[in-house]
């Protein structure tokens, strides 16, 4: 308390002040948060580009699949390649196929991964600006 009861004052005089300590951190956690979502969006935006670009190869991995069991098809109906070679390209087809299932879902959630981050963001903004208008009306 920088004045007493009865004490004349005058406009903007500092009536009050606070122990900064109480809010200093308060303040930090709030700014940490804020750089913390910032970094988290940014690898959302380096995932996805990441997604789309191994896309592409899963998609040329999925056509050499798909050679890999006309090839092993052709071989066994002309008796030169085995069931266990077939079972192999088929089996390699399949994982290749669901590879592409696994990237294109990824791809196909990215804006509402970056949403969430967003709004997240948003919410730790408004709490740093709170607690940056607490830490001012400390004095």
């Amino acid at each position: 308390m920088l004045v007493r009861e009865g004490d004349r004052v005058s406009k903007g005089q500092l009536l009050v002040s606070l122990d900064e300590r109480d809010f200093l951190p308060r303040l930090d956690q709030a700014r940490a948060e804020v750089a913390e979502l910032d970094a988290q969006l940014r690898s959302e935006d380096t995932r996805y580009q990441s997604d789309l670009n191994a896309l592409k190869q899963e998609q040329k991995l999925l056509q050499l699949s798909q050679d890999g069991v006309g090839r092993a098809q052709r071989m066994q109906k002309k008796k030169l390649g085995s069931d266990s070679a077939l079972d192999q390209a088929e089996q390699d087809l399949a994982r290749q196929a669901l590879a592409i299932t696994s990237r294109r879902l990824a791809i196909a959630d990215h804006p509402a991964r970056r949403s969430a981050l967003e709004a997240r963001l948003q919410r730790a903004r408004a709490g740093l600006a709170e607690t940056a208008l607490d830490h001012e009306r400390s004095q």
